[in-house]
């Protein structure tokens, strides 16, 4: 039940700070719920004293508490991490130090620091991490949990989870698959495409990309490509420096168009992940609930829905890993090798019944042959 609300708060969360804005305030009553069909849907409230991060990240716990991005001290007493009591540098790792507090707030019944006197806790809140470990214990929260909570609670920001995607992981794994209330039986099975789709277009980040058109020309910068032709698909290697938005038209018989935004960001295991976002209804991975977008490190599948949570399209993405000098995906009809290149091939993105395979790659220069 935490993860079916912390799951898509996540996704807000994690989108925020693509765009640099750091939250501040992450607490329960700032998650609220929109009634929908007879579904309730978690949203992320309160941005009234958020952030934009000033300055790069700096290389160290020193460096980041030796200038602090805001001069006005401003946080929820029970909710604040370590660096806003000190007023001191802020960061993502800021809102994951209190999406933590939420979390054991919602697996334990109570806040973590309850204390009628709650500023007499900041002084050993800052000092160390005992204090949060033994208030954790009180809590009662099972030893796998408490490590993943521990680890975003850490006073020093180098140590502590660096990204809400890693924690909302770490959740996962401790807890399992979360539940998916707005559903109560599994979604139909979908129908195959009925025709092979047209070529896609596609253009740098924030582009309307769309098939069976022409490309865009005038402000929008194109994107760095190549094509390679395997015969049964059509392999295009994108060169991405932040995200790109991707439409695959669909005539009448097929249904409404799919439209998406794929974003490599930092990943755990792997180098990157990917971040992807339906832009005209909800994506839904397996096993997983409906949900705004969706993070990923290995490889899956998921459900594109509309408005009202019908599935309409299918899609699957697969993360290359390193082969005698280039890298592979391997897919279930057939392994795609990639030669060694200029550009480094992070995930190929596929729609089901579409014969071209989208591979991103995060680059900031052109590509070489």
């Amino acid at each position: 039940e935490a993860l079916s609300i912390i799951d898509p708060i996540t996704g807000a969360l994690s989108e925020a700070h693509e765009h640099g804005i750091i939250h501040r305030d992450i607490k329960p009553s700032n998650i609220l719920f929109s009634l929908a069909g007879g579904m309730k849907f978690p949203k992320l409230a309160d941005f009234g004293i958020a952030l934009r991060e000033l300055a790069e990240p700096l290389a160290s716990s020193e460096a980041r508490t030796a200038e602090p991005l805001s001069t006005v001290t401003l946080f929820s007493p029970r909710w604040a991490a370590p660096e806003q009591l000190t007023n001191r540098g802020e960061g993502p790792y800021t809102d994951v130090y209190a999406l933590a507090l939420t979390v054991a707030s919602l697996l334990g019944g109570r806040p973590l620091f309850n204390d009628a006197a709650i500023r007499q806790t900041f002084g050993r809140r800052v000092a160390g991490d005992t204090f949060v470990e033994d208030r954790l214990r009180a809590l009662a929260v099972r030893a796998p949990l408490r490590d993943v909570l521990k680890a975003a609670l850490t006073v020093d920001v180098t140590q502590r989870t660096a990204t809400p995607a890693a924690f909302l992981d770490g959740l996962r794994n401790a807890i399992g698959r979360p539940r998916d209330a707005s559903r109560a039986t599994a979604p139909p099975a979908l129908p195959m495409p009925r025709k092979t789709l047209d070529s896609i277009t596609l253009e740098r980040s924030r582009t309307v990309a769309q098939s069976g058109a022409q490309e865009s020309h005038g402000e929008h910068e194109p994107v760095d490509e190549r094509r390679i032709d395997l015969g049964a698909h059509v392999l295009r290697i994108i060169a991405v420096s932040e995200s790109l938005d991707i439409v695959v038209k669909r005539d009448e018989r097929d249904g409404r168009d799919v439209r998406l935004r794929a974003t490599l960001i930092p990943g755990t295991a792997r180098a990157h992940r990917i971040h992807l976002k339906s832009l005209n209804g909800f994506i839904r991975k397996t096993g997983g609930q409906a949900s705004s977008a969706t993070n990923a490190e290995v490889d899956g599948e998921a459900e594109f829905l509309s408005d009202n949570r019908t599935p309409y399209a299918l899609c699957r993405w697969t993360f290359a890993t390193p082969h005698e000098g280039g890298h592979v995906f391997h897919r279930p009809d057939g392994d795609i090798q990639i030669a060694q290149m200029t550009l480094t091939p992070v995930v190929a993105i596929e729609v089901y019944g579409h014969h071209e395979i989208i591979v991103l790659a995060p680059v900031a220069q052109s590509i070489e042959a």
